[in-house]
């Protein structure tokens, strides 16, 4: 059986040294998704003149934030979502580069 290697990264804690997109590019990953970066996909320059793929991250619509920060309830953070989405599609119809909506969940066991 072939084992498959990871071909994204999602640190813990959005927790990166000055090295890691290096490290991580190096190693064969193509995708990192811990940075923030107003829903634009963008393309890191790695050691050697390589290139890795960010993929934002989003702060505003993520559970702990929501939940834990600004005591929010389940409704208050759906609607927070429905609104957020409301705006994101009104951002994409203006524009003709990618765009990434995320919502950034916490699975409980």
């Amino acid at each position: 059986m072939k084992a498959n290697h990871p071909t994204g990264w999602l640190g813990p804690w959005i927790s990166q040294s000055h090295t890691t997109v290096d490290l991580l590019q190096e190693e064969g990953y193509k995708f990192v998704l811990d940075w923030c970066q107003d829903d634009q996909p963008i393309y890191f320059s790695c050691r050697g003149g390589k290139k890795l793929l960010s993929l934002p991250y989003q702060q505003e619509i993520n559970d702990i934030p929501a939940v834990v920060g600004r005591k929010s309830g389940a409704k208050e953070f759906t609607d927070d979502m429905c609104a957020a989405f409301d705006e994101f599609l009104k951002t994409v119809t203006d524009t003709d580069e990618p765009l990434v909506y995320g919502i950034a969940l916490q699975l409980a066991r």
